[in-house]
């Protein structure tokens, strides 16, 4: 039997669970509010938001206002460190706080903390920071992303002696990029200027194997007038092939800077938009349905896209095709969406015109998709059109279609 326990344990016992128990809900309600405020807020109540670096690499507890503290204590020093600056000389302490920011692994951080930096960079800065560039390259720290928006500053505010610079180094052989993102850095401010420069250096440059340094210049006006960026490119670039790259230049751009449908619309505004062949056009066309792949848009996206397209005469079968093979299992999909009644009229034209200019090559894509949600309509509108030049081939394909409102379409 056990012993009888001493009334002041038992109630004390009670006492103790009765305490433990509030300070666990309280500490719990805690939790639940926290959860549901803003982090700001969090701080506020004395938690710590994770450690972060100071500027002096040490951990910090604290975060100071809207970013994290190594971002913050930029942004605080910004207009000191460019009110330090004396005309005619490096500003050491900028230099100092480009030296400290690129001391960061955190990549995100420090490229966007390059970039603020760089908002104040002057010219007289920027030798020496390129200097700095180049001996960290030495030891292994490249800077790519980081260089390319130094190299777009530097343009932006002295583009003609950015230029000097670099090409008036002893043994150094500056690479394409590099002067391509100092030309496009002058062009968004002083395009006319760049482009002067650019055609005039354009045959020592591109007879030594370097870039046509025109490209560059399009890009940057490209950025900020893409209608002007459009006329150099008509003026500079007068055969189709050249026009390949500086269209694709404009066409990023644009994509970026407007969005996919104002960019069709300008595509189909170029000079060989009405052409039977158009090679900067069909570049531009295979990367729009490379991106909407990758990004796993929908087909009927897809499928529309493509009919904004359609009416161009060098949107050929071989675009039709490729665009299909591109999205794999998707590609059914698009096809049954081109099949459909809203876009039947638009794709009758297309295969029409197909069938018009090579009937062969409609008649072997026909072999080859006979399992084609628009397989019909294909074959009805090249039945259509060997009628009168080959009746029996005519009839031939009529009577392997399927759908009967298209078998009647191609007998008429």
């Amino acid at each position: 039997m056990h012993a009888p326990k001493s009334p002041f344990l038992f109630w004390s016992g009670y006492l103790l669970a009765g305490v433990l128990l509030i300070a666990a809900w309280h500490f719990y309600s805690q939790l639940s509010d926290l959860e549901a405020r803003p982090e700001h807020e969090i701080r506020a109540v004395g938690i710590s938001s994770p450690m972060s670096l100071s500027k002096t690499g040490s951990q910090s507890a604290e975060s100071v206002g809207i970013f994290d503290a190594r971002t913050q204590t930029l942004m605080d020093e910004l207009k000191a460190i460019a009110d330090s600056g004396r005309p005619g000389e490096p500003n050491q302490r900028f230099l100092d706080k480009a030296a400290e920011i690129f001391l960061d692994n955190d990549y995100e951080r420090r490229t966007r903390n390059t970039g603020i930096l760089l908002e104040i960079m002057r010219p007289e800065d920027a030798p020496d920071l390129h200097r700095m560039f180049a001996r960290m390259h030495q030891e292994g720290r490249d800077y790519g992303d980081e260089y390319a928006r130094f190299a777009t500053q530097w343009g932006k505010i002295a583009g003609s002696s950015a230029l000097d610079f670099l090409f008036g180094q002893d043994g150094v052989i500056v690479p394409n990029w590099d002067t391509h993102n100092v030309l496009k850095g002058w062009a968004q401010q002083r395009p006319q200027e760049a482009l002067v420069w650019a055609l005039g250096n354009r045959s020592e440059m591109t007879g030594r194997g370097l870039d046509d340094p025109v490209h560059a210049v399009i890009r940057g006006l490209a950025r900020v007038d893409p209608i002007a960026a459009t006329v150099a490119l008509n003026e500079h670039f007068p055969t189709p092939e050249s026009r390949i790259e500086p269209t694709r230049e404009i066409y990023i751009e644009s994509l970026f800077g407007r969005g996919l449908a104002t960019t069709i619309d300008w595509l189909k505004q170029l000079p060989d938009s009405q052409q039977a062949i158009n090679p900067a056009g069909r570049n531009v066309f295979m990367d729009i349905f490379g991106r909407m792949r990758a990004s796993g848009a929908p087909p009927d996206e897809v499928a529309q896209h493509f009919l904004t397209l359609a009416d161009q005469p060098w949107v050929g079968i071989s675009e039709l095709d490729a665009t299909a093979r591109m999205f794999d299992g998707n590609g059914a999909a698009m096809m049954e969406q081109l099949a459909s009644p809203s876009a039947r009229g638009v794709m009758q034209d297309k295969f029409a015109g197909w069938a018009a200019q090579n009937s062969d090559g409609v008649g072997d894509w026909l072999n080859q998709n006979r399992s084609s949600p628009i397989y019909d309509l294909a074959a009805a509108e090249l039945a259509r059109n060997l009628k009168t030049l080959d009746p029996e081939a005519a009839a031939m394909w009529a009577r392997t279609i399927q759908d009967s409102a298209l078998k009647e379409r191609a007998t008429k």
